[in-house]
């Protein structure tokens, strides 16, 4: 499959010069002309697939573009749903679109672009605004992380094509993730490096696992903790220095602390929160 040739190149284009070096210090131990043959040998042969692989890599590039052509005349709407690794991506995109694309908790589960439908009924916006039904095509991928090196950038850009041509994209968030916020700006900057410019939506999905999770909490944030304690708590009770039983909502602290990106909060999992969604993306595509 493309994904396949894609993680071939990167390897080659990764691990080449460690195994030119590898090569050469065998060709020392062994004996200097059997050493420098076998490194030529292995060099013409890299080469060689290389060439190949970026070959059939552009033939699926230009299917890839033709199909969007066909789409855009259609006047077919198009969603990427991108974010870090685990995130939940794939999960969003089933409930969605109710494809069967898969879902693991792993990395790089999802490592092509699945693509899958998803219809919208008429409706009227807050504003009152009738809006017609309207169908989207949703391009899910795969999962970003931190340091991702540039070379495996480049081999997915291909893949990533959908989702820089996509008129919105998802950008899906796990909420339980400790370190959600840093992993929201890596996401962002390689969006940036891509591309990617387009209107995006900030999904915070799971959570249907949120309930008192309190490893999140930033205790040098601004955000007044105290508005967001409820005390005499008989679920998940916790201490505090007082001995009094506290718990604390840590939906509506996440609701404060990420304001800015002004999320749509979801369980995809559980199909929660997916109405406020898709109206958020009709809004976006007005």
């Amino acid at each position: 499959s493309e994904a396949k040739l894609q993680i071939e190149l990167a390897s080659i284009k990764h691990m080449g010069p460690r195994i030119f070096d590898m090569g050469m210090e065998l060709g020392k131990q062994a004996g200097k002309g059997r050493g420098e043959t076998n490194t030529q040998i292995m060099k013409r042969h890299l080469q060689r697939r290389e060439k190949a692989i970026k070959k059939e890599l552009e033939h699926f590039s230009k299917v890839r573009k033709e199909h969007r052509k066909s789409r855009s005349r259609k006047g077919l709407a198009t969603i990427g749903v991108v974010g870090y690794t685990n995130a939940g991506k794939s999960t969003l995109t089933n409930a969605l679109t109710n494809k069967g694309v898969l879902a693991e908790d792993k990395l790089f589960a999802t490592l092509g672009t699945s693509v899958g439908k998803m219809w919208i009924a008429p409706s009227s916006l807050d504003e009152g605004k009738y809006c017609p039904g309207k169908e989207f095509l949703i391009n899910d991928t795969i999962g970003f992380i931190r340091d991702l090196p540039p070379e495996l950038i480049d081999a997915f850009t291909s893949t990533l094509e959908d989702s820089i041509e996509a008129d919105i994209l998802l950008h899906t968030v796990d909420a339980c993730d400790p370190k959600l916020e840093e992993k929201i700006e890596v996401v962002d900057e390689i969006l940036e490096r891509i591309g990617a410019t387009q209107k995006k939506i900030y999904v915070f999905n799971k959570i249907d696992g949120i309930s008192c999770c309190h490893s999140g909490l930033d205790p040098e944030s601004n955000i007044n903790i105290e508005k967001y304690t409820r005390r005499d708590s008989e679920r998940d009770p916790e201490m505090n220095s007082e001995g009094q039983t506290i718990e604390i909502d840590y939906l509506e602290y996440l609701k404060e602390k990420f304001a800015k990106y002004n999320p749509v909060f979801v369980s995809a999992y559980k199909k929660v929160g997916l109405d406020e969604l898709k109206e958020r993306i009709m809004m976006e595509s007005q």
